[in-house]
């Protein structure tokens, strides 16, 4: 089991509370006020942090807060992460691209992104608030809910599951640039539970 609440003193994200250590696989991660937060190099960075949960399948638990800023809310919680080019996401998005609002299930291979299933159409979620996220992995199926009731859900294909269906790191993503995140999302729990 993996868990975060980040409720240590503010500075380097570190390591959970049960005792993995975060990998800071593309920007600078530290904790503020018990929410971890993302601190691009660059104006425009894809900003994640990972933990291994020693298992590809379980469920994954996240409770972020989107950007107050207007059409500035680009939030994810990356799954079966091989690399910064390589990993299966959900996310939660709404910026000026999508400003009713989106939520997608996709993967990142090779640095081009395919979303499986995306939902923009009576989109709860609105920017600033806090939104709770559950990702149920099991084999090829991943099933996604958000606590404002959105649903989505899809199973991997043969070659999908060959590359991701092993993998055990989960973990957080902020995707930062002028008509993406401001900086302003953060994450405030983590959890990861294997299967029983």
């Amino acid at each position: 089991m993996v868990r975060d609440r980040f409720e240590r003193p503010d500075g380097p994200i570190g390591e959970t509370e049960t005792g993995q250590p975060w990998i800071e696989m593309s920007g600078t991660w530290t904790l503020t006020a018990g929410r971890a937060v993302a601190a691009p190099q660059y104006e425009q960075q894809v900003c994640t942090a990972v933990v291994d949960a020693g298992v590809p399948d379980g469920r994954v638990e996240v409770a972020f807060t989107l950007s107050p800023t207007s059409r500035r809310a680009n939030a994810r919680v990356v799954l079966r992460f091989v690399d910064n080019d390589t990993n299966l996401f959900v996310k939660l998005e709404r910026t000026s691209v999508n400003p009713d609002g989106m939520m997608a299930i996709g993967k990142k291979q090779d640095a081009a992104v395919t979303y499986f299933r995306s939902r923009t159409r009576r989109i709860r979620f609105d920017n600033g608030d806090a939104v709770g996220l559950v990702v149920d992995l099991a084999g090829p199926e991943v099933r996604a809910r958000a606590s404002t009731g959105e649903e989505l859900s899809h199973v991997l294909d043969s070659a999908d599951f060959e590359l991701f269906g092993s993998v055990t790191s989960h973990g957080l993503r902020i995707n930062m640039a002028p008509d993406d995140d401001d900086g302003g999302s953060s994450f405030d729990e983590m959890r990861f539970v294997p299967p029983s």
